[in-house]
């Protein structure tokens, strides 16, 4: 089972116990732009702008709410607020004559100490997907973490008590993900919705058609509610008002494992490079983008598959 497309990311034990504690720190990275690109989406009508980089998306609207600090932005605030932000990358690129900076990442106000990294004000992380080919310079790699969020939850299960036998429903979900999906007519993302919950949904429990499904999210239920109620400082990052109090905390558990990923590979891209001033660095929440071509024998010694 793969994390990352291009291979899976296993880390050697030395690089566990380095990666472990996340700093509490900002963290900075170079992030290069396309200058023409920004221009040409700053000067864009709101009309164009959406019509052209807000399409439907199997989640919805793209750019529709989006998080920045603790405010959601509605699509209009979001095409006004990214048009200002592009136009001032233009504006940089005009005054200097660099088309890249630096870029602060914090972690979320819900979970300052870990988990996702998000730009402290903006950054390329927060454009949408039709919007990359524009805004991101020409040559740009994405190292995409696939199917992560299950997978790194599998592993933890393991780690945590589990054997196969006890995850046989999971492990084969994992290898025939495509397959479940469309027997159970429901998209990967109202399957992670599904599993982050700490209840089975009515539409759910009632279709004779979802037995299987009822069953997996019973499972990975049971096995969130044992692992946390045996680790008290896991289980303390549940909001207690939540009905959702054990999925939440693992929700926490996971974007703290999928960023330790994340980082892993970043310091991969950047061990041993003379211009790091030159290396662009997107983190993603699935992944990174990076204009440095990464081989896949680089990618294959860091398959990381916590043994």
């Amino acid at each position: 089972m793969k994390i990352f497309k291009n291979n899976f990311c296993k880390f050697t034990k030395a690089e566990m116990q380095q990666n472990k504690n996340i700093s509490n720190n900002m963290i900075e990275y170079i992030e290069t732009f396309d200058p023409i690109g920004c221009h040409y989406i700053s000067s864009l009508t709101k009309e164009e702008f959406k019509e052209s980089f807000l399409a439907e998306s199997s989640q919805g609207i793209e750019g529709q709410r989006i998080n920045h600090g603790k405010n959601q932005m509605t699509n209009s605030d979001y095409i006004d607020w990214v048009r200002k932000q592009l136009t001032q990358l233009v504006a940089y690129y005009q005054k200097y004559g660099k088309s890249n900076r630096k870029i602060r990442y914090k972690y979320s106000q819900s979970s300052p100490n870990s988990g996702r990294i998000y730009p402290n004000d903006f950054g390329l992380q927060y454009v949408t997907t039709k919007m990359r080919e524009y805004c991101y310079p020409k040559g740009m790699v994405e190292i995409d973490m696939q199917n992560a969020f299950v997978v790194l939850m599998y592993y933890i299960f393991l780690k945590n008590g589990a054997n196969e036998l006890d995850l046989g429903q999971l492990k084969y979900f994992l290898e025939n993900r495509h397959e479940c999906l469309d027997q159970w007519e429901i998209t990967k993302y109202e399957f992670l919705a599904y599993l982050n919950r700490d209840y089975t949904p009515k539409e759910i429990g009632q279709d004779e058609n979802k037995e299987d499904l009822k069953t997996l999210l019973i499972l990975c239920r049971k096995w969130k509610q044992k692992i946390l109620n045996a680790n008290p400082k896991w289980k303390a990052l549940a909001k207690p008002s939540s009905k959702n109090k054990y999925s939440s905390a693992f929700y926490h558990l996971m974007a703290n494992e999928e960023e330790k990923c994340r980082r892993v590979i970043i310091d991969k891209i950047l061990d041993g490079k003379k211009n790091k001033d030159k290396i662009c660095i997107v983190p993603m929440h699935d992944g990174v983008f990076t204009n440095t071509e990464v081989s896949q024998a680089t990618l294959d010694k860091i398959n990381h598959v916590y043994e």
